[in-house]
């Protein structure tokens, strides 16, 4: 994780959060214990952050930014909404190996910190759905409820990672991609 023109500490500080968040939870993990994790007094932490929450909060957001970067950046070279999908379900997969911690965090995080971001911080389900959108009014993707069908896409998605994560499927990566994007035109068309 790396923030500009930041202290040293307060990045001390969020690496050492985030690894003890991961490991225990956000509700699990205590400032003490992350100011022991840094060698910081527990009161130090407070010249950074108000409080825990404040550090979730902040790892969440800083990254759910870099994974709709990712995102948008992969898929925008697709010339067809389908192409783009298909670019997109890449980016995620590959996000998701590439930054297995960050995106680890953005998933755990779903279920707290999700609510706390601004209305317009653009999140990457919307990708999904602004190119689904782009789908269905070229009729290549079958008319559906926008949140329904990109939910599904993700859903696969997120599934599909934490199996392979868990061991639990055991093909390669290429394999692993080529299935899930032909199943998403199904699920799409």
């Amino acid at each position: 994780m790396e923030y500009k023109g930041v202290s040293s500490t307060k990045v001390k500080i969020s690496k050492v959060a985030l690894k003890l968040f991961l490991i225990n939870g956000i509700k699990g993990t205590s400032t003490r214990e992350i100011a022991k994790g840094v060698g910081i007094t527990e009161g130090a932490i407070y010249k950074h952050f108000s409080n825990k929450n404040q550090i979730a909060y902040e790892l969440f957001k800083f990254y759910m930014e870099k994974f709709r970067k990712h995102l948008i950046e992969k898929s925008e070279h697709g010339e067809y909404p389908q192409e783009r999908i298909v670019l997109l379900i890449s980016a995620f997969f590959d996000f998701a190996k590439t930054d297995t911690s960050g995106y680890n965090f953005i998933m755990l995080g779903h279920y707290t910190e999700l609510k706390n971001l601004s209305t317009d911080f653009i999140k990457p389900k919307e990708i999904f759905v602004k190119y689904i959108s782009q789908g269905m009014s070229s009729h290549y993707f079958r008319q559906n409820d926008l949140n329904l069908a990109a939910s599904m896409v993700i859903g696969l998605l997120t599934r599909v990672i934490l199996f392979h994560e868990n061991k639990m499927i055991k093909l390669d990566d290429d394999k692993i991609l080529e299935e899930i994007k032909s199943s998403v035109l199904k699920i799409l068309r």
